[in-house]
């Protein structure tokens, strides 16, 4: 594989799952996204595949508005579906799709009905 050098942008994504959780969680994982690109004449970032409920977009939002701070820069919000699981007896297997294939936790999915 080759390495992209520092004088190029890059994307980096935030996992959308994070949106569930609690706000400084959301911001610590923003932070991480951020400094994985700090220095560089571009960035990318990218929500992995989209908002899971319409009731996150305050908490992206947020997520974004704190982007545009810490980098003193415009910020371009593109929103990409991933679709819907038809009935929450999917929920396990979409997760895990809009997730890379990294398996939710009960919790999670637990989570996602409500």
């Amino acid at each position: 594989m080759e390495r992209i050098g520092a004088d190029r942008g890059i994307q980096g994504n935030l996992d959308p799952t994070l949106l569930l959780g609690p706000l400084d969680r959301v911001f610590a994982a923003t932070d991480e996204v951020l400094a994985r690109a700090a220095g560089r004449p571009g960035h990318i970032f990218n929500l992995g595949h989209g908002i899971l409920r319409p009731l996150l977009w305050n908490t992206f939002r947020r997520s974004r508005d704190t982007c545009i701070q810490k980098t003193r820069s415009n910020v371009g919000v593109l929103l990409m579906a991933h679709g819907t699981p038809s009935s929450l007896d999917e929920m396990p297997e979409y997760l895990r799709l809009v997730r890379g294939g990294r398996p939710p936790s009960d919790e999670l999915v637990a989570e996602m009905p409500r």
